[in-house]
C-alpha cells in the first residue's frame, strides 16, 4: 500500500505519519502459500501512479510504503517507510544537472555524523551520533546555511540521514567507500563484493 506524506516533524516514524482512516494511492496483494523457516522469498510487485508529485528540495514530497503480512484474516506483521520519486540526470546539451526535468544547482556542505556538543561540565563529548534527534542537528545547522545537499564524508552514510535529509528537503552525495591507499586493500574490498552491493543498493 502506499500512502502520500502529510510530514509536520521531521521524527516520526513512517507509519505514525498516515493519518487513520487514509485511502492508499495505490496497492497490491500477493498471496504466498507458505514460507519455510528460516528462509525469505523475494517478491516483485508494481504499483501505478497517476497524478504524482516528485520529489525535490523545495517540495519533498513523499510517499510511504507500508507492507502488511495476514495470516487467517489477521495482520501478523507490518512493515512501513517513507520514499520519494525523483528522476536526477546529466543535461546532454549543457553542463548542468536535471532534476525531475528541470535545471538544478545545489548548494552543498560536507557534515560529520558524530556528536559535536560538548556535554554538560564542558569536557568534550563526542563519538558517533546514534539517534534520530542527534542526525536532526547538523541537517537544520545546514539548513541554516541554506544548504540543500549534504555529503556525508567518505564511509557509508549514517541510517537516520537519508531519511530525515528526504523529509527536509535536502538531497545526499553518498560515495561508496573506496577511498583505500594500496591496489592490494583495494582488491581486497571489491572481492568482498561489498561496493557492488552498495552500488546496486
Amino acid at each position: 500500500e502506499i500512502y502520500t506524506l502529510s510530514l509536520h516533524d521531521a521524527l516520526p516514524i513512517s507509519q505514525d505519519l498516515v493519518p487513520p482512516d487514509t485511502e492508499p494511492v495505490a496497492e497490491n496483494s500477493q498471496r504466498v502459500s507458505s514460507i519455510p523457516a528460516h528462509t525469505y522469498l523475494h517478491g516483485d510487485a508494481s504499483f501505478l501512479f497517476r497524478d504524482i508529485d516528485y520529489w525535490s528540495p523545495t517540495t519533498p514530497a513523499l510517499y510511504v510504503a507500508r507492507i502488511t503480512v495476514t495470516e487467517g484474516g489477521r495482520d501478523v506483521d507490518q512493515w512501513a517507510d517513507t520514499f520519494g520519486l525523483r528522476r536526477i540526470q546529466v543535461d546532454q546539451n549543457a553542463p548542468r544537472l536535471l532534476l525531475n526535468g528541470e535545471p538544478i544547482a545545489f548548494r552543498g556542505v560536507n557534515i560529520q555524523p558524530q556528536q559535536q556538543q560538548p556535554s554538560s561540565n564542558g569536557n568534550p563529548n563526542g563519538g558517533p551520533i546514534t539517534s534520530a534527534r542527534q542526525m536532526l542537528t547538523p541537517l537544520q545547522q545546514a539548513e541554516q546555511v541554506h544548504s540543500d545537499l549534504v555529503r556525508p564524508g567518505s564511509q557509508p552514510a549514517n541510517a537516520w540521514l537519508p531519511l530525515l535529509a528526504d523529509r527536509l528537503g535536502i538531497a545526499v552525495w553518498e560515495e561508496i567507500p573506496l577511498y583505500h591507499e594500496t591496489p592490494e586493500t583495494f582488491s581486497a574490498a571489491m572481492s568482498r563484493g561489498i561496493p557492488q552491493q552498495m552500488l546496486v543498493e
